[in-house]
């Protein structure tokens, strides 16, 4: 491939250079191989994910704070934010993803 070809390639979304490579691609098995989706894996890094739910749970209960009522929840009040979180991180130290 020159070096000019390169260049129109550097355009093109990542979707767009998906379909070019399946073009260019000569057997089956390598155009399979480039259309095994849109690069998500099939499976999850679990510490992370985990943090991440800790996370929202924590929103969750700040939301709750707010107003609380029939399933509604609020803006969080920034004011003492940091203690709360350390609070309930401190509640649940044993839970997947806090640490």
């Amino acid at each position: 491939m020159r070096k000019q070809e390169e260049k129109k390639y550097e355009q093109l979304s990542p979707f767009e250079l998906k379909n070019k490579l399946i073009q260019l691609a000569k057997t089956h098995a390598d155009k399979m191989m480039l259309n095994a989706g849109r690069g998500n894996p099939n499976w999850v890094a679990t510490t992370p994910r985990e943090a991440f739910f800790q996370l929202g749970l924590f929103a969750l209960r700040e939301a709750e704070r707010t107003i609380g009522i029939l399933n509604l929840g609020g803006k969080a009040e920034k004011d003492g934010i940091t203690a709360r979180f350390l609070t309930f991180v401190k509640q649940y130290p044993d839970d997947k993803g806090v640490n």
